[in-house]
C-alpha cells in the first residue's frame, strides 16, 4: 500500500493513445473568453484537474469500473482507486451550466461510492491480512473530507462544523492506523508522511509545521539514499520536494502578487518536471509503473491550465516542456499492450486526461 505525499494534478498532442475511449464527442468546444486582469483575480486555488466545458462521453464511468475491477481483486491500492474516482467526479463537475444541486449530487455520488468501499476493506479484516484497517481509515477519512465538499456547496455552516470535527477525528485515526502498521513494517515512509500531513491539516496546522514535518522526511530519505536503500531513491525524494514547493505555492496563491505567484509556480514547475522524468528513468528499467507518470503529470496539467486562466502568469518554455512530457506519457502508454491486471484502469485514466489536452489544440 502506497500513498503519495503529492497533493493531488495542458498543451495539445497529436499523438494517438493506446486505448481510444468509445462515446467521446467530437464538438468543438467553446473556447475560454479572453481574462482581463481589471476585472478578474489570479484564482486563489488551483483548478481542478479536467477542463471545463469538455465533452467526455462514458469515459468516466468506464474508468470508475475499470478501477473499482481492479481495486476489489486487489491489484490496486485504495489511493490510486481513490484518485480516479475523482477524475471521474471532476469530468462530470466541468460543465459550465451545472447548478448547485447537481454539483452536491455529483460529490454525493462520488461520497456514496467511497461509503460502498468501507464494508468490502472489512472483509479483508482475516487472520494473517494486512494493511486493511489503514484502508479502511484512509476510506472513513475520505467520506469526511467529501461531506465537507458537500457542506461547502450547501452553504449549510452547522454541517460544514460537524464535518470538519469528524474530518480531525478520521485523520487522527488514519494516524495511530499507519504509525502502528509502520512500526511493523507494513507501511511505508511515504503512507506515514501522508497520514501525518493529513492530521496536520485537517488541525489547520499552519505552513510552516506542514513544512517541517516534510523537511525531516526529505533528510531520512536522502540518509537512506547514502546507503543505496530504495527507500532513498531520487524519485522518492523528489516527490517529497514537490509536495513541499506545492504546499508553498498554494500558500503564495491566497497572496495574489502575480510575481510572487509566478515564481512560485515555476519553482514548483521545475521540481515537478524533474520528478516526471526521473519517473521516466525508472519506467524504463521496469522499476517505477506508468500511473507513477499519470500522477505525475496531474499537477503540471493543473497549473498549465492556472496559466491559461491567468495569462500573466504564462510561461513559454513550461508549455513546450509539458508537451514534451505529455507526449512522453502517451509513448509510455502506447507501449503497454498487456492490459490485464490494472493497467486497464491506468491507460482509462491517460484517456480521459487526454480530453482535457487535446482539446486545446
Amino acid at each position: 500500500m502506497h500513498r503519495s505525499s503529492l497533493a493531488i494534478c495542458l498543451c495539445c498532442s497529436a499523438m494517438v493513445l493506446a486505448l481510444p475511449i468509445e462515446g467521446f464527442s467530437q464538438k468543438k468546444v467553446e473556447k475560454p473568453k479572453d481574462y482581463n486582469p481589471s476585472e478578474k483575480k489570479i484564482p486563489s486555488n488551483l483548478p481542478t484537474a479536467l477542463q471545463a466545458k469538455r465533452m467526455y462521453g462514458q469515459s468516466p464511468q468506464q474508468l470508475e469500473s475499470a478501477s473499482r475491477s481492479a481495486f476489489l481483486r486487489s491489484l490496486m491500492p485504495l489511493e490510486d482507486h481513490l484518485r480516479y474516482m475523482a477524475m471521474a467526479r471532476d469530468a462530470r463537475l466541468s460543465g459550465s451550466d451545472l447548478t448547485q444541486k447537481q454539483k452536491i449530487e455529483a460529490w454525493g455520488q462520488y461520497r456514496e461510492q467511497i461509503a460502498e468501499i468501507v464494508p468490502k476493506i472489512q472483509q479483508f479484516n482475516q487472520p494473517g491480512a494486512t494493511g486493511w484497517a489503514s484502508e479502511l481509515a484512509w476510506a472513513k477519512y475520505a467520506i469526511t473530507r467529501a461531506d465537507q465538499r458537500i457542506a461547502e456547496l450547501a452553504d449549510n455552516p452547522v454541517q460544514l462544523a460537524s464535518a470538519r470535527s469528524e474530518a480531525q477525528q478520521a485523520s487522527q485515526q488514519l494516524l495511530s492506523q499507519t504509525e502502528f502498521d509502520y512500526a511493523l513494517g507494513m507501511s511505508t515512509l511515504s503512507d506515514l508522511t501522508y497520514a501525518k500531513d493529513r492530521y496536520l491539516a485537517s488541525n489547520d496546522a499552519d505552513r510552516d509545521r506542514r513544512l517541517g514535518q516534510l523537511a525531516g522526511v526529505k533528510a531520512m530519505q536522502e540518509a537512506w539514499n547514502r546507503r543505496g536503500a530504495g527507500i532513498g531513491r531520487a524519485d522518492k525524494i523528489l516527490e517529497t520536494e514537490v509536495a513541499q514547493n506545492l504546499l508553498r505555492f498554494q500558500e503564495t496563491l491566497k497572496s495574489g502578487e502575480p510575481k510572487e505567484i509566478a515564481a512560485q509556480m515555476a519553482s514548483l514547475d521545475r521540481v515537478s518536471r524533474q520528478h516526471f522524468q526521473t519517473s521516466v528513468e525508472y519506467f524504463k528499467n521496469g522499476t517505477a509503473p506508468l500511473h507513477q507518470l499519470t500522477n505525475s503529470i496531474l499537477l503540471r496539467q493543473r497549473l498549465q491550465q492556472l496559466q491559461r486562466e491567468a495569462p500573466e502568469l504564462a510561461n513559454k518554455d513550461s508549455k513546450r516542456a509539458f508537451q514534451e512530457d505529455w507526449n512522453t506519457l502517451q509513448q509510455a502508454a502506447a507501449s503497454k499492450t498487456d492490459r490485464r491486471g490494472r493497467i486497464q484502469a491506468d491507460l482509462l485514466a491517460i484517456d480521459l486526461l487526454s480530453v482535457s489536452v487535446n482539446s486545446d489544440k
